[in-house]
Formats: structure tokens, sequence, C-alpha cells
């Protein structure tokens, strides 16, 4: 799929920390996703207007961190996303609300505003595509007044080759600010994709990869309670539903027949197994699952499941000789 894209970006969205975490935080925070991704849906009628529709289709995942010093959660969105046309580049300019700014850095102010009023409630919410014009014009005033309002009440400045904290103002001054910018602001990140691969580890790499709080069981039971059941992945516009080519070439992955797949002792002795609870299996350093020492590797599974039956229906007398690495 990722072959497809003409004019691949990666976005990401993002929320302040929050100190629980439960599944109806997914569940809201897909809705929101969604609803961001439907206001910028593409239709070849309206193939060239930048905000009423400039994203064909893509893949976005839902990631959570957990932060241990403030013992909250995090949960943000990767979107690798295919445009109609190629972001601008960081060279032409446009003016937005009075001032003369690059049209890349308006176009993710933009993003920035619209996601931010999906989740907060101040700024009101985007008019339909088919309003009235006196709406669109009073969705340019907000979105310029917010600009404004931002400018005003940055942290820091371009100065001296780099972004510094703005100085000559006063610590209560700051405090207003800050909490202006916790309130007002999102942090919202938008790049090209120039390699494609790495787009694609990156948004798809947080389904596999283990947790950086694993090792906390306050941490691991609740996050666990909140993603079961939860769509965490999820394909829209162009992608969704897209048929995929039946593969040519050998592929590991979805073989027929396990007897073509090699284990790492150079030996063809892969045999389809059962469905095991998780007391029964565990994790090396390297990240590969073992059975327990006390599980016979002739065992069909301890899982009384239907989906055991569909399994080969185990013989009287295995003649599989275990791997001399005990893997499966």
């Amino acid at each position: 799929m990722f072959d497809r894209l003409s004019n691949p970006v990666l976005i990401t969205l993002t929320t302040p920390n929050q100190p629980t975490v439960s599944k109806d935080d997914f569940t809201l925070f897909r809705e929101r996703v969604r609803t961001f991704l439907k206001q910028y849906k593409w239709t070849p009628a309206i193939e060239s207007e930048l905000e009423s529709g400039w994203i064909k289709g893509g893949v976005y995942a839902l990631e959570t961190t957990f932060n241990r010093r403030e013992k909250s959660w995090h949960i943000h969105c990767h979107i690798l996303a295919d445009l109609v046309s190629a972001l601008p580049s960081k060279h032409k300019k446009t003016i937005l609300a009075g001032s003369r700014v690059c049209s890349f850095t308006a176009i993710k102010l933009k993003i920035e505003f619209d996601w931010l009023r999906l989740n907060s409630p101040a700024w009101g919410k985007k008019p339909r595509k088919d309003a009235d014009p006196m709406k669109k014009n009073g969705e340019t005033f907000n979105f310029e007044k917010w600009v404004s309002l931002g400018r005003e009440k940055r942290l820091k400045e371009w100065r001296d080759g780099g972004y510094k904290p703005v100085e000559g103002i006063s610590d209560r001054e700051r405090a207003e600010r800050t909490e202006w910018n916790r309130e007002n602001r999102r942090v919202v990140d938008v790049r090209p994709v120039n390699d494609r691969d790495g787009a694609a580890n990156e948004v798809l790499k947080y389904l596999t990869k283990v947790a950086n709080f694993s090792d906390l069981p306050d941490a691991v039971e609740p996050f666990m309670n909140a993603v079961r059941g939860a769509r965490l992945i999820q394909t829209f516009g162009t992608w969704y539903g897209a048929k995929i080519d039946p593969a040519t070439e050998f592929d590991p992955e979805h073989l027929e027949n396990w007897g073509e797949m090699q284990c790492t002792c150079g030996l063809n002795c892969w045999e389809r197994m059962g469905v095991f609870y998780r007391d029964d299996v565990e994790m090396d350093s390297s990240g590969r699952w073992h059975l327990e020492p006390h599980i016979q590797h002739t065992c069909r599974g301890t899982v009384p499941r239907p989906t055991i039956r569909g399994l080969e229906a185990a013989p009287e007398e295995s003649d599989f000789e275990p791997c001399p690495m005990q893997e499966r």
C-alpha cells in the first residue's frame, strides 16, 4: 500500500497529558481523529481547494506513553496521509493575520486550529463546507484572531539563530502566557515523507513494540484494561477497503504450509500449535516468545476456545522432535 502514495505526509496530533486512561478515552480520541480527517476529505470536484479537501486517504495509529515522573498518560495519533498535491516549499510566502509567513507554516497552523477546536469548545466548531459566506468569513476571523493571540502570548522567539525564551516579561506575565498556551495550543507536527519505509515504521511500530512502561505493574494493568478491544489502527479514504494484490513471491508471513518455514536452528521443524494463556509463555531478553518449561511441546494449547477446533486434530503420537533452541 505504501508504494501507492503520490504525495505522502506524516501528521502527528496530540492532546495534553491526563491522570488516567480508559477505553472511553480511546473511543473519544478516535472520534475526534475521524472528524478531523472528514473535514479535510478530498473529492474530485474540489481538488484544488486546500481547506475544502486535500487528504485522499491513508492510515492512522494511536500511541500511548506514560510519564513516570508525573504519573500521567499521553495519547496521540500518527497519520500517514496521501495528499492531493505536495506540501508547499518553505520558501513560498503568504499573508496571515497581517504578517508575512511561510505557506507551510500557515497550513500547519490551520491544522492545529482545527484539531484544537475538536478538543476545546472555546473557539467554536468548524463550519460546514456548504456554509453561507458570512459563516466562512467568521471562520477566517476566528482563525486569524487565534494566530494573532498566539503571537502575543508566545513563550519563545527567534533570536541568535534559534528559538529562545522571550525576554523582558515578568514572572506573572510568563505564567499567564503559559496558561494560555496550555489551553489554546496543541502540539501538531506535519512533515513530508521522503523515506516511505521509515514512515510506515513510524506509524505501525507502536502496535508491536514493547511499551516503555512495561516494567510498571501499576501502569500496565490500567493500560491493558483500556486497550482491550479498542481499535488502535484504521485506514481511511482511498485506503479504506482497498484490495491488496496477491503476493507473487515467497511470503513467510502467509504460508499455507508451515513446514516451509525455517527455524533459526536451520531445520524445518515448525508445526502449528494451539492457543495458550498469557501465563503459559515468556519473553526472553531478545524479544522472542517461548513456552514455559513446564508446558509439553506436544501440547495443543491451554485455552478452551472455539478457535482450537479449527486447528488440525492432535495426533495420537507425535513424531515431532523438539527444536534444539526450543523456540515456537
